[in-house]
C-alpha cells in the first residue's frame, strides 16, 4: 500500500516534467520549417537541401553536370536529396531525445506531427 502511494507521490514532479518535454517539443515543432539540410552526392554534382518537415526546397547541379546523361542527373539528384532526408531526420531525432532526456518517446510519438511528414 505504501509502495503505491509513493508511486503517487512521483506523478506530480513528472507531470511537471512531461508538460515541459511537450512545450519544448512544440517549439521544436514550430521551427521544422525553418531548419535546413543538405546533402550531396556524386562529388558535388547534385546537392539538395530540405526543411525540418522534409519538404524539398532545392535541387541544384554543378555546371559540370551538363555532360551527364539523364541516367547519371537523375540517380545523383534521387541521392542528394535522401542524404539530405537522412541528415533532417537524424538532427531532429538528437534533438528530441535531448529534449526528453529519460522519458520514453516512444510514448511521444505525436507530439511532432510535421516530423518525417514526407
Amino acid at each position: 500500500m505504501f509502495d503505491s502511494l509513493k508511486s503517487l507521490a512521483q506523478l506530480g514532479p513528472m507531470m511537471g516534467r512531461l508538460k515541459e518535454v511537450q512545450a519544448k517539443m512544440a517549439e521544436l515543432n514550430a521551427r521544422l520549417p525553418t531548419m535546413r539540410f543538405q546533402g550531396y552526392a556524386a562529388g558535388g554534382l547534385a546537392a539538395a537541401c530540405v526543411t525540418g518537415t522534409l519538404d524539398l526546397i532545392e535541387l541544384n547541379y554543378a555546371p559540370t553536370a551538363a555532360g551527364q546523361g539523364s541516367e547519371v542527373l537523375a540517380r545523383a539528384a534521387l541521392e542528394a536529396v535522401q542524404q539530405a532526408m537522412a541528415s533532417a531526420r537524424t538532427e531532429i531525432a538528437r534533438q528530441m531525445k535531448e529534449i526528453a532526456g529519460d522519458i520514453d518517446l516512444g510514448a511521444m510519438q505525436n507530439m511532432l506531427p510535421n516530423a518525417g511528414r514526407a
